[in-house]
C-alpha cells in the first residue's frame, strides 16, 4: 500500500504532468511509499475517487491547473463523501 499519491486530472490520456514528477523526485526517502496515478478529465469522479482510495493513502496531492479547477472540486468533493461514507459503517 502507498501512503502518499501524487495524482492530477490531464486535458487528455496522452498529457502527462512534469509536475508530479518533480515533487515525486523530490520526495527522497519517501519515494518508496508514494506513486503517481493521473487521469483525464473525462474520467468520472467517482471512479477516480475509488482507484485513489482504494490503497487507503495518507496524502493525496492533487495538482491543479486554471483549465482543470472544476473537475478537480467535484472529485474532491466525492472524496469527503466517500470518507464519510466509510467513517459511517
Amino acid at each position: 500500500m502507498k501512503k502518499i499519491i501524487l495524482t492530477t486530472l490531464n486535458s487528455r490520456f496522452t498529457h502527462t504532468s512534469i509536475a508530479l514528477r518533480y515533487l515525486y523526485a523530490n520526495l527522497h526517502e519517501l519515494q518508496e511509499s508514494a506513486e503517481i496515478l493521473e487521469f483525464s478529465i473525462n474520467d468520472a469522479p467517482q471512479t477516480i475517487a475509488q482507484k485513489l482510495l482504494v490503497s487507503k493513502p495518507q496524502i493525496i496531492g492533487i495538482g491543479v491547473y486554471i483549465w482543470n479547477v472544476s473537475e478537480v472540486y467535484e472529485l474532491l468533493h466525492v472524496i469527503k463523501k466517500s470518507l464519510l461514507m466509510r467513517r459511517l459503517y
